[in-house]
């Protein structure tokens, strides 16, 4: 079970990274369809897809990409540390009991 956890965070690992990417192009083309886009705000853009504009639009194809791909990207960000989680309980090595100390019964004063 432990190695299924691992491919997991993995795998949503890999998905997160993904599912960043799209949101980064996607936003990029959703704000390129409401005009001209400098470098400044295509560099935030980059370190930052969720500040995209264009998907307020309906009709604009690229923003509800964009609005799914950041779904994702938050959806498989909880999945890769709930799967961590379960990894790490998996793996971890308990301490043995504690020798009991040798304890001599009370006094009856």
């Amino acid at each position: 079970m432990a190695s299924i956890s691992l491919l997991v965070v993995f795998l949503a690992l890999a998905i997160f990274v993904g599912s960043w990417g799209v949101a980064v192009y996607e936003g990029t083309r959703a704000e390129e369809g409401l005009g001209a886009l400098g470098p400044v705000r295509r560099g935030f853009l980059l370190f930052w897809p969720f500040a995209a504009r264009g998907r307020q639009d309906p009709a604009n194809a690229h923003g509800r990409r964009a609005g799914k791909a950041q779904i994702a990207v938050i959806a498989s960000l909880m999945v890769a540390v709930a799967a961590a989680s379960a990894y790490t309980n998996l793996t971890h090595e308990r301490p043995g009991k504690a020798a009991s100390a040798d304890l001599t019964a009370p006094s009856q004063s």
